[in-house]
């Protein structure tokens, strides 16, 4: 009977009874848990009170020691505590939130600083009140609570529950005398709606440890190729590993932090709290962490990095928004000081020097607030500065930002060689600039672009190349300017692959500015700066390569001079590229180029190579620029060494010694007749490229063999009736590898407009001379297509020797300041021995001369470039052909 019952299972009343009999021990159970999980977040939520309490008294005590920074008023003291009759006190108190930490004109700033105790504390989710005697400097208690929504013990903080005797103290307190808190027992059971409040001060603050007198640490900033922090420990081993302790940098934005209070970071170097030096998602920023024992920390600097091109996620962008806040701004000042403090002990607080310098440029550059309309200026002295100009590279000047740079002041000279030593030393130990660096260490220094979104560099092949810079306008940029103050940037390397993401190849893969209808208006512009010993070369067809830029759009350049120092250079030191090339400029369209030149080999695969432009289109100014050519003992040389077709220009369809192509073919009424610069400026235009006071040394060939082929010793081709060239000259060898009579080939002009505005322009005829199988000689046309009257407004230099020497400045009308030769600094040894480093024929500025003008040249002319930017093409830089050196009788 028993078995069988058994087996039916219980009874329902049975199983009601053990459904209660559980039901009672869960809810005994969970009224366990639940304690239990209340008490263990009251001692989290004391120990927050405690830190923010041992934080608060040693700032307050440093603030008091300075007069509480000459704080005066009752409101920058917090609240005032008074008895029921209104005596005060002299007890202050503060509440977080509804006071903020971070505001400058309350003692809670001082009391409770950025890097103070952890962010999330001071500002986070958190909620507290400090409550402290003025007088006496010390801190009475500090309550605790969260404001998270997430949490379920979190507290709303109202004004009744400071004044409330229910909640937060004992019944009224004896006159006179100074509110005193109820136990840590009463507070667990506050208040009935579950929220948590922890609690510091009373007897447990009486009972606090007073620690050792910390000492300052030394800090160091170097606003060099790198921007970077040494940070000197000056605290024994015995005090730094005592619990509390913490040694931190705090980078404190100039704009920013005034802006929002919230432009700050801090890098905690060392701290027995986590037992680690760093901090989640910062350390990465202290180079030589893990090399440092907590032995060695007393001897050997922290070395913090905050701007790095050179590698990726270490730009000042990824700093600014690393933690996922957008607190710094990239480009403005920011101030660096190192706190060594001790959060559980009553000590001082110790700090270093504060020291500030930009964030993106070099020391002395002038930050505004863009917020009253103003711009700023960049100081450029390292290569480091001048990549940083680029948005893709630093994010300055992006949209949303406070502080915006219009202009760039460069202080010194530059050079990329150097910087990729410098840099791949500092790589291998960073506190010993004299690293000894293996053969081609060096040169596999490279650049990334911005943030760790994006891997885009310049490490092609394990070699380091220089990034080429954008500067492209935007709405909130109208105008920019580089002043190179005369300095020389030197060592560039560019180097684009087929596949590259850049779209131009030099210095600046493009400077455009905003659209302009006339000159005059130009906004963007560059000027006074040497580019020594550049090598650009591309490979992709759709990327214009240029020393100074690949493209120049709605812009000015004026003083900018691109050559190399030896002619063993000359070859490496080149531009090459599979597009427009030039010189100077691959590509230039509405813009402004005034006293500009180039002397460099420049070849292209494309269609357009020149001199100094490949491709002039739109509305082009060329003002005072000449190219220089390579000579080998005084003349050309198409063979030279085993390279074939060796000129100084080459392109496959449009080759110039000074442009390769001039304008598209339209046909536009002629524009009045102008000289000046200026007058062309006020006069608007439509389209037409000005070629005014200009002239070229450089031989030039059309590799390409198709009947548009178009060579000349200036200009290749200009097929635009609006343009004009006046008072130039060319001395060029020219040859295009098509043999038939369709290809334009002149000594000057190869293809031109039959309306193109010619006059007083000049020419080597003997260069170009052609053996005739009589025995007589024939010369190369001056112009390659043949345009009616044109031909008498180009005269032969060398024809005879009374046109050389009206040419140079020999004839009675000329004075003796006109035949004055200029400095010439050329790579032909037969030059420089003939002439002893003086240049025979005229320069811009004597060519102008030629007008009539009443100028000085004497005046202008600067023999050497020092400090004064100088007018550099009032010197030649390349070689030039001598033939008159056996042929005529020159001048003494």
């Amino acid at each position: 009977m028993g078995k069988a019952r058994r087996k039916n299972g219980f009874t329902l009343a049975e199983m009601l009874i053990v459904v209660g009999i559980l039901g009672i021990l869960m809810a005994f159970a969970f009224i366990g848990i639940t304690g239990y999980l209340r008490s263990m977040t009251k001692l989290e939520y004391d120990g927050y009170a405690r830190e923010i309490f041992v934080a608060a008294q040693n700032h307050l005590a440093v603030a008091e020691n300075q007069g509480y920074y000459g704080f005066t008023t009752d409101a920058a003291f917090g609240t005032a505590e008074e008895t029921d009759d209104n005596k005060r006190t002299g007890v202050y108190y503060f509440v977080v939130p509804g006071s903020d930490p971070d505001v400058a004109t309350t003692l809670l700033g001082q009391m409770l600083p950025f890097g103070s105790v952890e962010e999330t504390v001071r500002k986070g989710n958190s909620g507290y009140l400090i409550r402290y005697h003025k007088d006496s400097a010390q801190v009475l208690d500090v309550f605790y609570w969260t404001t998270s929504e997430k949490s379920r013990y979190k507290h709303t903080y109202v004004d009744g529950d400071y004044t409330d005797v229910d909640k937060f103290f004992e019944e009224k307190p004896e006159e006179g005398t100074l509110r005193k808190v109820v136990s840590r027992d009463k507070l667990r059971t506050y208040p009935s709606d579950k929220s948590v409040i922890g609690h510091y001060g009373g007897e447990d603050a009486a009972g606090l440890e007073r620690g050792d007198e910390l000492k300052a640490p030394e800090i160091h900033v170097y606003n060099e190729d790198k921007l970077y922090v040494t940070i000197k420990e000056n605290n024994a081993s015995d005090i730094r590993n005592k619990k509390g302790y913490a040694l931190k940098l705090v980078i404190t934005g100039k704009t920013s932090n005034a802006k929002t209070s919230n432009g700050k970071k801090e890098i905690i170097l060392y701290s027995t709290t986590d037992g680690s030096s760093g901090s989640t998602g910062i350390s990465k920023y202290i180079v030589n962490s893990t090399a440092l024992t907590n032995e060695a920390i007393a001897d050997t600097p922290f070395v913090v990095v905050l701007d790095d091109v050179t590698e990726q996620d270490m730009h000042f962008a990824d700093f600014a928004v690393d933690g996922g806040d957008v607190g710094l701004i990239p480009g403005e000042d920011i101030s660096i000081q190192a706190v060594a403090s001790n959060n559980d002990v009553l000590t001082n607080v110790a700090y270093s020097t504060q020291q500030t310098t930009n964030s993106l440029f070099g020391a002395g550059t002038v930050v505004r607030d863009n917020s009253k309309g103003e711009y700023s200026t960049a100081i450029i002295s390292s290569i480091r500065h001048l990549e940083n100009l680029d948005p893709s590279i630093s994010t300055v000047n992006e949209s949303g930002f406070g502080v915006l740079f219009s202009e760039a002041e460069q202080s010194t000279d530059l050079s990329w060689a150097d910087f990729q030593e410098n840099v791949a030393k500092f790589n291998k130990n960073p506190l010993d600039d004299k690293a000894v660096l293996e053969e081609g260490e060096a040169n596999k220094i490279g650049v990334y672009d911005k943030l760790a979104s994006s891997s885009v560099n310049t490490i092609v092949g394990g070699r380091g190349y220089f990034y080429p810079i954008s500067i492209i306008t935007t709405d909130i940029i109208p105008s920019w300017d580089y002043d190179g103050k005369g300095h020389v940037i030197s060592d560039v390397e560019v180097f684009l692959p087929t596949d590259s993401n850049f779209d131009g190849a030099g210095l600046f893969a493009k400077l455009i500015g905003p659209t302009v209808t006339e000159l005059k208006d130009i906004k963007y512009s560059i000027h006074n700066l040497q580019l020594v010993d550049f090598s650009v070369n591309s490979l992709k067809n759709t990327a214009y390569a240029g020393a100074l830029a690949g493209e120049i759009k709605n812009a000015s350049v004026t003083n900018v001079v691109a050559y190399h120092k030896a002619e063993s250079n000359a070859d490496d030191k080149s531009v090459s590229g599979a597009a427009h090339t030039g010189g100077l400029i691959g590509y230039v369209n509405n813009s402004k180029i005034y006293k500009s030149a180039a002397a460099l080999k420049v070849s292209t695969t494309g269609d357009n190579a020149g001199g100094l432009i490949g491709f002039a289109n739109d509305i082009v100014d060329i003002y005072s620029c000449f190219s220089g050519g390579h000579t080998d003992d005084g003349e050309y040389k198409p063979t030279h060494g085993s390279v074939e077709d060796d000129y100084n220009v080459k392109a496959k369809t449009n080759a110039g010694g000074l442009i390769g192509k001039a304008d598209e073919k339209i046909d536009t009424d002629e524009p009045e007749d102008t000289d000046e610069p200026e007058d062309t400026d006020e006069k608007k235009r439509t389209s037409g490229t000005y070629v005014r006071y200009s002239y070229s040394t450089c031989s030039a060939m059309a590799t390409g063999t198709a009947d548009s082929t178009a060579v000349g010793g200036l200009i290749g081709s200009i097929m635009n009736s609006a343009s004009s060239v006046k008072y130039c000259y060319s001395t060029g060898l020219v040859k295009t590898n098509n043999s038939t009579d369709k290809a334009k080939i002149g000594a000057l002009i190869g293809d031109l407009h039959t309306s193109l505005s010619l006059d007083h322009c000049y020419y080597y005829q003997i260069i170009n001379s052609v053996p005739e199988a009589d025995g007589s000689i024939s010369y190369l046309p001056q112009l390659g297509t043949s345009v009616d009257k044109m031909d008498n407004k180009v005269t032969v230099i060398d024809a005879t020797a009374t046109t050389y020497d009206n040419f140079v400045g020999s004839g009675a009308s000329d004075t003796e300041a006109d035949r004055r030769w200029r400095t010439a600094y050329s790579y032909d040894d037969k030059l420089k021995v003939y002439y002893q480093g003086k240049y025979n024929l005229k320069t811009v500025n004597q060519i102008k001369a030629l007008r009539g003008h009443n100028i000085d040249p004497e005046a202008e002319v600067r023999e050497a470039v020092g400090t004064d930017p100088g007018d550099f093409v009032l010197h030649h830089y390349g070689d030039w052909p001598a033939p008159e050196t056996w042929v005529f009788n020159t001048p003494g």
